[in-house]
């Protein structure tokens, strides 16, 4: 199936990350204890979450929805879009 965009790759998953920077519990997608995650410089941090992004986009090339911490992200073919729940808002990102 595939996630299918038209934007710049590196600008969706710059959207993405900025979007699930408010999520909480982004330490349980990587396994990595609350503390082990707050003792991460904001850098380091800041590459974490890109990294959970580029995961995020390509396992939304087979389901559709994907639980990350408190929130989610959701593939909207229809609409071309990406929507990322943080438990309290909604942001989307569009992929054209």
């Amino acid at each position: 199936m595939g996630v299918r965009y038209g934007r710049e790759y590196s600008d969706i998953i710059q959207e993405v990350a900025v979007a699930l920077e408010n999520v909480d519990g982004l330490n349980d997608f990587l396994n990595m204890h609350e503390e082990q995650w707050h003792s991460l410089d904001a850098k380091d941090r800041w590459e974490c979450v890109r990294t959970i992004s580029d995961d995020v986009f390509y396992a939304l090339g087979q389901e559709t929805t994907m639980a990350i911490g408190s929130g989610y992200v959701e593939y909207d073919a229809k609409r071309h879009v990406l929507k990322v729940y943080d438990g309290a808002t909604v942001t989307i990102v569009s992929l054209i």
